[in-house]
């Protein structure tokens, strides 16, 4: 096995913009998602900077790397980026908060949870004995707790 040495590289938000378009080049190769989830990508990476705590790093492989049998560099427009080498891949991260996709999912399913719990609670007698019932139990017996303190990484790609 052959070593190759990776440069990481952080960039700050108006970096980041200004090579959104190597970025999503590497998203294309490394993802392969259908062209209709391309379309919007460039204004949900830009959006994704502008947000609080906000921090990408970049993995930079040597000008001239050995890529795996069968890769090839993305090809990636010339923007300005502060690395000196091929783009192999990059992360990015910031803070949430209420009004992004996870908070206001899981305040849905909370919300979702205590109605439940109230008609689970008035099930009329002949009910009580029946699939409803126990699916309504099921609900009101999950511990939401854990959701409600997770922080995953900003909406999965979903906004």
């Amino acid at each position: 096995m052959m070593r190759q040495t990776v440069t990481f590289t952080e960039f700050r938000p108006a970096e980041f913009r200004s090579a959104i378009s190597r970025f999503i080049a590497v998203y294309t190769a490394a993802m392969n998602p259908p062209e209709r989830m391309l379309a919007g990508r460039e204004a949900i990476l830009e959006r994704h900077a502008g947000n609080p705590g906000f921090r990408a790093l970049a993995a930079v492989l040597p000008r001239g790397a050995l890529l795996p049998r069968g890769a090839e560099p993305p090809q990636t427009p010339q923007a300005p980026l502060a690395l000196d080498g091929v783009l192999a891949g990059f992360t990015y991260g910031f803070h949430g908060v209420p009004g992004q996709w996870w908070h206001d999912t899981v305040a849905g399913l909370i919300a979702l949870q205590a109605e439940y719990a109230a008609w689970h609670d008035v099930l009329p007698d002949n009910l009580r004995d029946t699939a409803t019932r126990a699916a309504l139990q099921a609900i009101v017996d999950l511990d939401l707790d854990d959701l409600i303190s997770i922080e995953p990484p900003r909406r999965f790609g979903r906004d």
